[in-house]
């Protein structure tokens, strides 16, 4: 995933355009309490502390490496047998990546108890340019005073936007259909309202993850025995401005 990105929100007049903003992890994903693989032998041997490593071993020649070393892999696809390496097809993937985060539909917050089981990752979004604070400030202040969240899409991965105690949070959604069949019955036969229905099937629309559709693209491109080409990058000049009418500002007051 990419940790610049550019923002873009049409609101009612309000043209927010290549507004940078950065990317990162807004949280740790786990604390260790299992402590670190060690050579019981060695140490019971007298030879101190040594760390033991997972290594994978080919059922052919018996070479053995660590997981970081195996460049190469194969997959059966249509009948036959592709091999690539995760270089290749990392770079294929990049191919598809852009670096826009376009804002889908403003939701309710009320939606997000809803909405929770799809959420697989979370991210804080800040700049912090002197051109860019202010413009956060009012999409922050905006969200939290409105109790409103933002659907947004970035490539092939979804998201929403929405303000913290701190911070304005992206939580990364997951494909809906990856989520398993709720065994309790009754519960859908309350009604959501109508705010929360529409919001709801908004984000299970968008949450559809393209990246499976670039995958099976990739098998089919590797079918054809092309090399996968280097990305080009463009040099893109700042804009002056990253709002079109600075009055229509007014709108997130």
């Amino acid at each position: 995933m990419k940790q610049k990105y550019k923002f873009f929100w049409n609101k009612q007049g309000l043209n927010i355009h290549n507004l940078p903003l950065k990317i990162k992890r807004s949280s740790v994903s786990q604390h260790s309490t299992s402590g670190h693989l060690m050579c019981e032998d060695c140490f019971n041997g007298g030879k101190g502390i040594s760390d033991m490593k997972q290594t994978y071993k080919c059922s052919a020649c018996s070479t053995e490496k660590t997981i970081g070393n195996i460049n190469a892999r194969y997959m059966e696809f249509d009948g036959k047998t592709i091999v690539y390496t995760k270089d290749e097809y990392k770079r294929f993937m990049d191919q598809s990546e852009t670096d826009t985060i376009r804002v889908l539909k403003e939701l309710s917050t009320m939606t997000l108890p809803f909405v929770t089981s799809l959420i697989k990752s979370d991210y804080e979004i800040f700049g912090n340019d002197e051109k860019v604070i202010p413009l956060l400030q009012k999409i922050y202040q905006y969200l939290l005073l409105n109790n409103t969240m933002l659907l947004v899409k970035m490539s092939n991965k979804t998201g929403v936007i929405m303000s913290g105690s701190d911070r304005l949070y992206l939580f990364l959604i997951r494909d809906i259909r990856t989520i398993k069949a709720s065994q309790q019955l009754g519960l859908t036969d309350i009604p959501l309202g109508e705010t929360i229905s529409n919001d709801l099937e908004a984000v299970h629309n968008a949450s559809i993850d393209k990246e499976i559709d670039t995958f099976e693209k990739f098998k089919e491109f590797k079918l054809t025995g092309e090399p996968i080409k280097k990305i080009e990058i463009k040099v893109v000049n700042e804009p002056s401005s990253y709002v079109d009418d600075m009055s229509a500002l007014e709108i997130l007051a």
